[in-house]
């Protein structure tokens, strides 16, 4: 069956409307990830475990808060802290399963991404 030009036009007026589409809802997920979590300001990923850490800087107020999520599931927000850089790091342990999030006021928060709970010391 041969392909007419108006069907080809409608072809490709519906692939460019697509594309279109998808563009305008990745930046609506761009925008509410800003909105709901704020600015990633680290990230760390650890191999063979394959889990990954991202750790989000949200202010507002004249503080900011952190926001911590492990493989994709949102496991930590902070108290109000002071604005400006707090030095903040994240580390993993050497079994590659325990994440540390620290800065510079001594806040510690740990998370077994295996167990996927909060650790206490």
């Amino acid at each position: 069956m041969a392909v007419t030009k108006s069907q080809f036009r409608g072809y490709v007026v519906s692939f460019i409307a697509g594309i279109l589409f998808v563009f305008a809802l990745y930046g609506l997920w761009c925008v509410g990830l800003f909105l709901a979590f704020g600015v990633e300001i680290r990230s760390s990923a650890v191999f063979p475990r394959r889990h990954f850490a991202r750790l989000y800087s949200r202010g507002g107020g004249g503080d900011q808060t952190y926001n911590l999520v492990v493989d994709g599931k949102w496991v930590y927000r902070s108290p109000d802290e002071p604005p400006g850089n707090q030095h903040e790091s994240l580390m993993w342990d050497e079994t590659g399963t325990v994440l540390t999030f620290s800065n510079d006021d001594g806040a510690v928060y740990r998370y077994d991404a295996e167990n996927k709970r909060e650790v206490s010391e």
